[in-house]
């Protein structure tokens, strides 16, 4: 590897950039895997179940800001399963659990999409004049 890489501006420019997608990961993770703890903690049910994922889903948006944190947020809810089973503050769903699941994941995705959607127009609004 040239050395000269790492110091240039290029290169730092680079690992800033790198920096915030790691953030970004990072803080949809931690969102998605305590959101659903939380959640799980306080027993929502029915449609009020469905709203907390999605509000889930806008909180790490708008932590993230980028939509590599997608990545995290779902990697975040499905971590989370297992830990709130091994913590009793949520019952097994049975055989179907993965369809559960991925209601979960839908939900908290279109709640970011959101987000991510409406920063990049406020983005693109700023931009234009």
């Amino acid at each position: 590897m040239n050395p000269s890489i790492l110091t240039s501006g290029a290169g730092k420019r680079d690992r800033l950039v790198m920096r915030h997608k790691i953030a970004a990961i990072v803080a949809g993770l931690l969102v998605g895997f305590a959101g659903v703890l939380i959640a799980s903690a306080i027993r929502p049910s029915g449609e009020l179940g469905f709203a907390v994922a999605l509000v889930l889903g806008v909180v790490a948006g708008a932590l993230a800001r980028r939509p590599i944190g997608l990545v995290g947020l779902v990697f975040g809810i499905a971590l989370s399963y297992p830990a709130a089973l091994g913590l009793g503050l949520m019952a097994f769903l049975g055989e179907g659990w993965f369809i559960a699941l991925a209601i979960i994941v839908c939900l908290a995705t279109i709640g970011f999409g959101l987000v991510i959607l409406g920063l990049r127009a406020r983005t693109a609004r700023a931009h234009a004049g």
